[in-house]
């Protein structure tokens, strides 16, 4: 299952079916130098994408892409935790979603306070 999502998703960045987003794209950059000490890639593509390219996710992380989902436009600070969420699994890719390297580096933000502004 995980291999067709990878799949349909390039596809999905190839035919750029996503809106680039200065807001997500500054928050990425903020947040990668702040919490990933900027080791994250810096040509990551970030935008909003529309709820059915994103089978109901809030957003989706893969290669050197993030989608967030376009109805959490008018919820700024969950859009901002998500783009949070997905940067860690840009930060630790597996097949496994996730899982313990995930999870790792998820409780990792939590304890930073990357979250807490956010709540």
């Amino acid at each position: 299952m995980l291999t067709k999502q990878k799949a349909y998703f390039k596809k999905v960045a190839k035919r750029r079916s996503y809106a680039p987003s200065k807001f997500l794209r500054d928050a990425y950059k903020h947040f990668n130098r702040l919490y990933f000490k900027g080791k994250l890639p810096q040509d990551l593509t970030i935008g909003w994408a529309s709820d059915r390219t994103l089978g109901g996710d809030m957003g989706w992380a893969f290669g050197n892409n993030i989608l967030i989902n376009k109805r959490l436009t008018e919820w700024s600070l969950v859009a901002l935790q998500t783009v949070l969420h997905e940067m860690c699994h840009i930060s630790k890719p597996s097949d496994d979603g996730h899982g313990k390297q995930f999870t790792k580096e998820l409780k990792r933000l939590i304890r930073a306070g990357a979250f807490d502004p956010l709540l």
